[in-house]
C-alpha cells in the first residue's frame, strides 16, 4: 500500500494565513478598521527595528520582529467575542460597559491558546501577549491586570506604543486628532502612561519616521 504524502506547511506560512483571515474577521464585523490595522503594524516596524538598532543585546531579531509586526494586527481579536451593542456605541461607554469591554485583551488570549501545537511556540507566546499586554503601561496602570516595569513583555509595550500613537495621530472620530510634534509630547509628558526608559527613546528616535508614513493598501 502506497504511503500518503502530506505537504508540509511551514509555521510561518500558517501564521500568516491565520493573520490574514482574522484581519478579514475584524474588518467584516467591524470590530476594528483595515486603515487602523495597516498604521498599528508600520509604526510598531518602525519601533521594533528602532529598538534593534538602539539596544543590539536585547536580541531583537528580524525573525522576532516579523512576528511581533504580525501580531500587532490581531492584537484586538476578543473584540470578536464582545457584543455587537457595545462595539458599535456611539457615546461613552459606562463604567460597567467599559470593564467589559477591556476583557477583550482576555478574550483575544483565548483565541490564540486554542492554536496550541499549531502555528509554533514562538508565534503562539508573542500573539498571547500581544493580544493580553497590548494595554498594560509600564507605570501599572494599563489592563487587563496592572502589571508594571519589565513584566510587560516588550512585544506588548512596542505594539501599545504604536497603538496610542496612531489613536492620536489617525483618529477618525468626535475629536481632532494631533500632530506628531503634539502626539510625541503627550506620550513623553505621561499623558497616555508613564514610558519605559527605552520606549521613551525608541519614540524620540522614530518620531521623524512614523510622522512620515502614510496610508497605502
Amino acid at each position: 500500500m502506497k504511503e500518503e504524502e502530506y505537504i508540509k506547511v511551514k509555521p510561518e506560512e500558517l501564521y500568516n494565513d491565520f493573520v490574514e483571515f482574522m484581519v478579514d474577521m475584524l474588518v467584516q464585523c467591524k470590530a476594528d478598521t483595515r486603515e487602523h490595522i495597516w498604521y498599528v503594524a508600520r509604526y510598531t516596524e518602525i519601533l521594533a527595528e528602532t529598538y534593534a538598532r538602539l539596544y543590539p543585546k536585547a536580541r531583537m531579531t528580524a525573525k522576532k520582529r516579523s512576528i511581533i509586526i504580525q501580531a500587532s494586527k490581531i492584537r484586538d481579536i476578543g473584540k470578536l467575542a464582545l457584543p455587537d451593542v457595545l462595539l458599535d456605541k456611539a457615546g461613552e461607554m459606562s463604567d460597567m460597559e467599559l470593564e467589559y469591554y477591556k476583557k477583550h485583551t482576555i478574550k483575544g488570549s483565548q483565541m490564540i491558546l486554542n492554536l496550541s501545537g499549531k502555528i509554533g511556540r514562538e508565534y503562539e507566546r508573542i500573539s498571547y501577549n500581544t493580544c493580553l499586554y497590548h494595554h498594560e503601561k509600564y507605570d501599572g496602570s494599563g489592563y487587563p491586570y496592572g502589571l508594571k516595569g519589565k513584566k510587560v513583555p516588550i512585544e506588548a509595550l512596542l505594539v501599545g506604543l504604536a497603538d496610542i500613537y496612531d489613536a492620536l495621530v489617525n483618529f477618525k472620530g468626535r475629536r481632532a486628532t494631533y500632530t506628531n510634534e503634539e502626539a510625541v509630547f503627550l506620550i513623553l509628558d505621561g499623558r497616555c502612561g508613564e514610558l519605559s526608559p527605552k520606549m521613551r527613546e525608541c519614540i524620540i528616535e522614530a518620531r521623524d519616521e512614523m510622522e512620515a508614513v502614510k496610508y497605502c493598501e
